[in-house]
């Protein structure tokens, strides 16, 4: 069995979802060498090249003694300019910046589970990551799935979503369907069951 994790309550699709400007992508993670900060900055640089405004928004801690690595990272991209680093930003508020983005991405290289595709999956916005690791499973149907560090292929991928209203609200709705099999109350139940079978 495996006992998979679930988005908190908070995360669900808003009762009205805004369109700020310039419109953005999110990226949520924790600076890591395998979470994948070179290639999501190459995918807004791609995008940006292709005639998008949207901007990237990356949501996660960026350590001290690694600032000058992601300093570095962002400005060997040809759109730095287009990289939002916004920081430690608390659980409880980051659902309405899931809710706000057009798409999120996951360029991780390297993922023991990957909660925020359910986050993301769970706001029914649209997902798009590598095929690597648990995502592959974690995802499923819910999100677009490109070849592990395909660069070009996910901003294929997001540039597909992110022009047509229809391919993005089919994606929404495949994305809500698939985080609607992950809840905290089933990982209890799981790990209960885990618990009664190794004790008898």
């Amino acid at each position: 069995m495996v006992a998979g994790h679930g988005p908190g309550p908070g995360f669900r699709p808003p009762a009205t979802r805004a369109s700020p400007e310039p419109p953005y992508i999110l990226y949520v993670s924790e600076f890591d060498p395998r979470k994948g900060f070179r290639q999501a900055f190459e995918v807004i640089s791609t995008l940006a090249a292709r005639g998008h405004p949207h901007r990237l928004k990356v949501a996660g801690r960026v350590a001290p003694w690694v600032e000058a690595e992601v300093n570095s990272l962002r400005q060997s991209t040809s759109h730095p300019e287009r990289v939002d680093l916004l920081g430690y930003v608390p659980h409880a508020s980051l659902p309405p910046i899931y809710q706000s983005a057009a798409a999120v991405v996951m360029t991780n290289r390297d993922e023991g589970f990957g909660l925020p595709a359910i986050e993301a999956m769970a706001c029914g916005t649209p997902l798009v990551a590598f095929a690597n690791g648990s995502l592959a499973e974690v995802i499923g149907a819910g999100g677009e799935l490109v070849p592990d560090g395909d660069v070009a292929s996910m901003a294929d991928r997001l540039e597909a979503i992110l022009g047509d209203s229809t391919a993005w609200s089919r994606l929404s709705a495949r994305g809500l369907r698939r985080a609607a099999d992950f809840s905290w109350q089933r990982s209890a139940e799981i790990h209960a069951e885990m618990f009664r079978l190794v004790a008898a």
